[in-house]
């Protein structure tokens, strides 16, 4: 019984910790500061038809803007990610149209400011050396009322 607890109080105190980690993680990517330099004239980002489900977007980016590996697409409704899409270098030419679809529990909403970006990694890699986070793109919006354009 004692070789037990003695086996068993490590792994305790180790799964503890990781619950602690995850848990810090998650709150401070609520507080990283999302950046990115002035968007170039020939990046451009447009919205398209969307549901509370899920929004489209239309991305055309610079060319030395689409060879780097893969894309992370995420929205951000304030700080906190709500829908994330990953694309392949191949999967992303110049032109492109990606679909995101939220997290279960969130829905797109009318009248509401969101920030769509796009960068070269995810955020949980950069969150535990750095409290920001740099996107080659950040595209704020608003969806439309239904029936307004």
């Amino acid at each position: 019984m004692r070789r037990i607890l003695i086996f068993l109080s490590p792994l305790v105190l180790l799964l503890g910790i990781l619950a602690c980690s995850t848990h810090y993680q998650k709150d401070f990517l609520k507080k990283m500061n999302y950046i990115s330099k002035p968007q170039d004239p020939a990046t451009s980002i447009s919205l398209g038809i969307w549901t509370p489900d899920a929004v489209e977007f239309t991305i055309r980016l610079m060319h030395d803007q689409t060879g780097r590996g893969y894309h992370y697409h995420f929205v951000l409704d304030g700080n906190e990610i709500i829908a994330e899409n990953f694309l392949t270098a191949r999967e992303a030419p110049e032109l492109y149209s990606v679909k995101m679809k939220p997290k279960k529990g969130f829905h797109f909403q009318p009248d509401k400011i969101y920030r769509f970006c796009i960068s070269e990694g995810s955020p949980e890699w950069i969150s535990s050396y750095h409290d920001y986070y740099y996107c080659l793109v950040i595209y704020e919006f608003v969806l439309p009322q239904k029936g307004k354009s």
